[in-house]
């Protein structure tokens, strides 16, 4: 169910809890057993909040400084798991900018999709520590905004082109890019079958004057075929 037709209900107020995926080393079951505790209160949904993999320098013998990720908590995706197998409440796991790629996030709505959760909170996320200003690693989001524009496609176009649509680039610039390349492959696929038609089958005629001026039908005909296979796809 979505949060919205919870909100919409107009079933008065309701209680909701949110959760904070607990430190590596806790069990499934001690974790379970904390939320246990809150559910006869009934809460209509459970937030799961999303953190940042930190970041530690390791110093090297020669003075440089290794860079590495650290994952001090249990995942998000993890969490949400574990209260579905266990209560028959709405889950809301938050999605952040912070520390993933487009395509990272678009891997993560689609364990979200096969997990059954309708529902996010998208956000940009908190700074790493040290940083002055919020800063996305490359090919991700830098404001909360694009991360809600990508959500949508995907809701939406939810086909072959889900995963292109989580690029931050306006749609038309994503479809021309697709057609072009469509577009491209077809144009070399024709410049090898084309000879070899001809090579096997007209040989043995004399070539008709008008014979050069098919190239124009022909490359109108694979630019249409490239913007509409694009379109349909």
């Amino acid at each position: 169910m979505k949060i919205t037709d919870i909100f919409n209900s107009g079933t008065g107020p309701f209680p909701s809890i949110e959760i904070v995926p607990p430190m590596k080393g806790i069990s499934k079951a001690e974790l379970l057993e904390d939320i246990r505790q809150f559910m006869e209160f009934r809460p209509r949904f459970i937030n799961v909040t999303c953190h940042r993999d930190e970041v530690e320098y390791e110093q090297r013998p020669d003075g440089s400084f290794l860079r590495r990720m650290v994952r001090r908590r249990v995942s998000e995706t993890a969490v949400c798991g574990a209260i579905q197998s266990e209560f028959k409440v709405e889950v809301v796991p938050h999605l952040i900018c912070g520390g993933a790629t487009a395509e990272q996030i678009g891997f993560q709505l689609q364990d979200f999709k096969f997990m059954g959760i309708s529902n996010v909170l998208a956000l940009r996320g908190d700074c790493l520590t040290g940083e002055r200003r919020f800063t996305p690693v490359p090919g991700g989001f830098s404001h909360a905004n694009e991360l809600v524009e990508a959500i949508h496609g995907f809701e939406k176009e939810n086909g072959c082109l889900e995963s292109i649509l989580l690029v931050p680039l306006d749609r038309s610039v994503v479809f021309l890019a697709k057609a072009t390349s469509n577009f491209i492959f077809m144009a070399v696929i024709e410049l090898i079958v084309l000879p070899l038609f001809y090579f096997f089958f007209l040989t043995a005629t004399d070539p008709a004057p008008t014979f050069f001026a098919s190239v124009l039908p022909i490359v109108l005909g694979t630019v249409g075929i490239s913007a509409v296979g694009t379109l349909l796809s």
